[in-house]
């Protein structure tokens, strides 16, 4: 099953502890490694905040490691590690097919687009191929 493809992605990238950012801004990398629980238990505000940041991939193109709190602005110039986007990633696609919501897997299709991801890497190619299978698991096998 889809799904639980993804979601064996997902437990098993372990994610580095060594999450740096200043008190009383938003930390992406912290949500990212936090997240899994509450997309699972259907949390309404993790869900506002993983649309914010489809937002920054979208429309910005890049997705930084802290933002104000309410994530209008970007706090610093350090992009969030690629550790962490291949599991936002991957979230992104848990998301989906959960929610059965197409931007989820428009986003995640960017982030595998980025240039700072490496081509070959083993983790990049899973997402792909787990992106292409649920594109079409959403679809229903029609051409979208």
């Amino acid at each position: 099953m889809l799904v639980k493809d993804i979601e064996r992605f997902i437990l098993g990238n372990d994610l580095p502890c060594d999450i740096d950012a200043p008190k009383g801004v938003f930390s992406t990398e912290r949500f990212i490694a936090n997240a899994f629980d509450k997309i699972v238990e259907a949390d309404k505000e993790t869900f506002g905040v993983l649309d914010r940041l489809c937002k920054k991939v979208d429309v910005v193109g890049v997705l930084y490691a802290c933002y104000s709190q309410d994530l209008s602005t970007a706090v610093g110039a350090k992009r969030a590690r690629l550790t962490f986007l291949t599991h936002l990633c991957a979230l992104y696609l848990y998301s989906a097919s959960v929610w059965n919501d197409f931007k989820f897997i428009n986003t995640a299709l960017k982030i595998l687009d980025y240039d700072s991801l490496l081509n070959d890497d083993k983790d990049v190619v899973c997402l792909r191929d787990l992106s292409t299978r649920l594109a079409g698991e959403i679809c229903g096998g029609v051409q979208c």
